[in-house]
């Protein structure tokens, strides 16, 4: 009887330990491979966000690059390639609408509405024109987030180029000499 007292209070003892919980990776962790291109997608598909909130995109580009930047060489660069593309992409959009819209504006105003005659169409053929650039920024933006998933490289004309001579000064995954 002595011998079901000693069972008894094992299988109690085991019953009352905690369960061990499951081993997770260090919050430190490198990525991994497909994390990183998952990542790098994200911030070139950022671009879509601009479609409903106007700048959307740029912040999550920007965010994606802050999280990611002492992580992954790979995912900084691309979401910083992301965040450059997106602001130049804004700033274009605002000279061309913005340039046309404001001087059309005055012009209709110290004309007494005279100059509307002008001023009005013109500043439609500029709010399609900054709709027309959206558009074409966000299909090359897309693209980029179809190739960089596909693992193949992916460069935004003359951006990228800026970006390595200010920032990284090589190409992401290629030691320095």
């Amino acid at each position: 009887m002595a011998k079901r007292t000693s069972t008894k209070a094992k299988v109690e003892d085991r019953e009352q330990e905690p369960p061990q919980a499951e081993q997770l990776p260090p919050a430190s962790s490198p990525p991994r491979p497909q994390e990183e291109t998952t990542w790098a997608a994200l911030a070139h598909a950022s671009n879509l966000l601009n479609l409903v909130t106007g700048m959307g995109g740029l912040a999550a580009a920007g965010v994606i690059w802050l999280s990611k930047k002492d992580e992954s060489q790979q995912v900084a660069f691309h979401a910083l390639q992301s965040f450059v593309f997106q602001a130049v992409q804004f700033l274009v959009i605002l000279l061309v609408v913005g340039g046309t819209w404001v001087p059309g504006f005055l012009c209709s105003f110290v004309t007494l509405g005279f100059g509307a005659i002008v001023a009005v169409p013109l500043m439609f053929v500029t709010a399609a024109l900054g709709f027309a650039i959206m558009i074409a920024g966000l299909a090359y933006s897309l693209y980029g987030a179809y190739q960089v998933s596909n693992g193949q490289p992916f460069r935004y004309v003359w951006v990228a180029d800026w970006i390595d001579k200010r920032s990284f000064g090589q190409r992401p995954g290629v030691s320095a000499p």
